[in-house]
């Protein structure tokens, strides 16, 4: 379990730039360039298509709107304000629901509710992440900061090929989590 701190302290490591003692430092160049793209790069790995990050999954049944769809679809139904990612939409009877549409923070489809939605969000609180994703998020955090906070031409190249690996690993090590229809192998995400 990691704090916001932690990673970011990673991450700097990474590239061989110094540490900082909390995000909410305005003093240092490197907490101002991390506050900058923390939660945007965290998001970006979240929106991964490979992976359902158990850590940061959701089901909940979508409520059904009154308006109705100007045309093509019969009914609109409310997305959650914390998704970031649609992993799979089924109705009452667990069968996929394959024809959908995303329009903004809304589905509109054929079927009547209820629906449900298995959707990927955003933590609250990073502490949640696994250590492994951690080390994914770190490396990408590296690969993003690395031309920014040092003169190492190699550092961005050596992050972006280090977060390739952690997030193969990572989406493997989270594929373990759940006994779906299938399962991964490392050569499939490799």
């Amino acid at each position: 379990m990691s704090s916001e701190t932690e990673i970011a302290n990673k991450a700097l490591s990474l590239i061989n730039v110094k540490s900082i003692n909390a995000l909410s430092e305005t003093s240092s160049k490197e907490a101002r360039e991390i506050n900058l793209i923390f939660y945007s790069v965290l998001d970006e790995i979240l929106e991964e298509p490979t992976a359902t990050w158990s850590f940061s999954t959701k089901t909940t049944s979508l409520a059904k709107l009154t308006d109705t769809p100007l045309y093509k679809w019969t009914y609109i139904y409310q997305l959650p304000t914390d998704m970031l990612r649609i992993i799979e939409i089924v109705d009452s009877n667990g069968y996929y629901i394959d024809k959908w549409e995303r329009q903004g923070m809304t589905i509109l489809c054929d079927t009547d509710s209820p629906i449900y939605l298995k959707y990927v969000y955003r933590p609250t609180n990073v502490v949640n992440l696994t250590p492994i994703f951690v080390e994914c998020f770190a490396a990408k955090l590296a690969a993003k900061l690395a031309n920014k906070l040092t003169s190492d031409k190699g550092a961005q190249d050596r992050s972006e090929i280090l977060y390739e690996k952690t997030l193969k690993k990572s989406v493997l090590a989270d594929a373990n989590n759940s006994l779906d229809d299938y399962s991964l192998t490392y050569e499939e995400i490799a």
